[in-house]
């Protein structure tokens, strides 16, 4: 993983978060 700034990580972890609980989801459905 790369080191990013804190607002860069914040975004990047937002954006997988987002994605991880998409696929979750769609794996629960």
């Amino acid at each position: 993983m790369e080191l990013l700034s804190v607002s860069g990580m914040e975004h990047v972890l937002s954006r997988d978060a987002k994605a991880f609980l998409t696929k979750q989801l769609t794996l629960m459905a």
